[in-house]
């Protein structure tokens, strides 16, 4: 990381002594022994081990599915690199996934307990499943659209998802009110021979999924890292000053913008970041 010799992570160049201590800045072993002579970084011949040590955990960010949302796994065992491809623990089983920030050392990961993992590199076999994944959710999509409008049912559909063992598709929809779907789903069963899963979601989760540009000029929250959304209030645009025109306080949602939490201090459940450490008068110093 940081090494342009292409994804030094195990440590080979001896930068990493300030991380792990398992190198020092010469280039050499904790031991005196040389390190790297044989294969250079991320070839593992320095002996470094980048399992998780109780301090740092090696992680990996990678995207599945056409979602622009960055997953962070527990890459331990593997050095992947942008661009390759891998076989991760999904939420609904293993998932096809393209790694997006090469493999390196975390602290904020060490600890966490339960976190998804990189499975096995992918084979060109799975190259060509994801592709044929991505064309049926293209199809599942649009038949499933279609067949709605048919149907005349009060849902709007919000994204298609085969499963990548080619077992399950799962639909995701958005509803103001309880839904019969049950002659969709044996269409759809009949259609793409496959169990068929309807999943109903907020008006939130769908804008994660589509993603999107807040007013800020970012990429909205919701698509890349929220996992999670917090009640958000019209008090906490007020507590803040700011302007209670609803278009530079609602999001792509239509809802209360996510980030009007982030600055919320006025809430006791959201207090001042060190606000114990803040001296009550006399200039600033730094240290």
């Amino acid at each position: 990381m940081g090494c342009g010799s292409g994804g030094c992570a195990s440590g080979g160049c001896g930068l990493k002594s300030s991380l792990t201590g398992h190198a020092d800045a010469a280039g050499g072993a904790a031991d005196g022994s040389p390190v790297g002579s044989a294969g250079g970084c991320s070839s593992g011949a320095c002996g470094n081990s980048t399992a998780f040590d109780g301090n740092y955990r090696d992680v990996v960010g990678v995207q599945s599915g056409a979602h622009a949302r960055t997953w962070y796994i527990d890459s331990t065992g593997y050095q992947l690199l942008i661009g390759e491809s891998c076989v991760v623990v999904g939420e609904h089983g293993e998932e096809f996934a393209r790694v997006v920030q090469g493999t390196g050392p975390s602290r904020k990961f060490a600890g966490l307990k339960g976190m998804r993992r990189v499975l096995r590199r992918s084979t060109p076999d799975g190259e060509d499943n994801d592709r044929r994944c991505l064309s049926l959710r293209r199809e599942a999509f649009l038949y499933c659209r279609e067949r709605i409008a048919q149907l005349n049912l009060a849902m709007k559909l919000a994204d298609a998802e085969p499963s990548f063992d080619g077992r399950r598709l799962a639909f995701a929809f958005t509803s103001d009110d309880r839904v019969d779907f049950r002659e969709l789903v044996r269409d759809l069963a009949q259609q793409f021979r496959r169990r068929v899963e309807m999943r109903q979601i907020g008006a939130r989760d769908e804008a994660g999924l589509l993603g999107g540009y807040g007013i800020c000029g970012r990429p909205t929250c919701c698509s890349t890292f929220l996992t999670d959304f917090p009640p958000v209030s019209i008090k906490m645009a007020k507590r803040q000053g700011i302007g209670m025109n609803p278009s530079k306080i609602s999001g792509l949602c239509g809802r209360l913008m996510c980030c009007l939490r982030y600055e919320d201090y006025d809430d006791p459940k959201n207090p001042v970041p060190g606000h114990s450490s803040l001296s009550d008068g006399g200039p600033a110093t730094a240290r």
